[in-house]
């Protein structure tokens, strides 16, 4: 099952970043693909959970970098408030944030994912 999700990830990833976009870029540069699963393993332990982002580049997400927090446990918030920096275009996305729903205690945006574009 997890060869499948990947291949078709992949087939999406590499499709955006064959698209024009109307600026003569990739659509994968404005674009952010989120690639969570809930099993860290397949023996199916939940931690440490892994994730991976794929594009953002023209909106200041730094791919090429393989972070490890096995021993330093984050929020799994963390990936979405680092995701939230590039749309919100904010060192602090979680001022932003409005709704209660979203658990903003003890959550930060992972450093270096993510610089503001120049």
């Amino acid at each position: 099952m997890q060869t499948w999700y990947t291949q078709k990830t992949a087939d999406i990833v590499a499709s955006l970043r064959e698209a024009t976009d109307v600026y003569g870029g990739n659509l994968l540069d404005h674009t952010i693909i989120p690639f969570v699963s809930e099993i860290s393993n397949a023996s199916h332990s939940r931690s440490p959970k892994a994730a991976l982002i794929f594009g953002g580049k023209k909106l200041g997400m730094k791919g090429g970098q393989l972070l490890n927090f096995e021993s330093d446990v984050r929020p799994h918030n963390d990936l979405w408030a680092t995701i939230a920096q590039a749309y919100f275009a904010s060192t602090n996305p979680l001022e932003a944030l409005e709704a209660e729903v979203f658990v903003k205690d003890d959550v930060a945006p992972i450093p270096g994912l993510w610089e503001r574009p120049g």
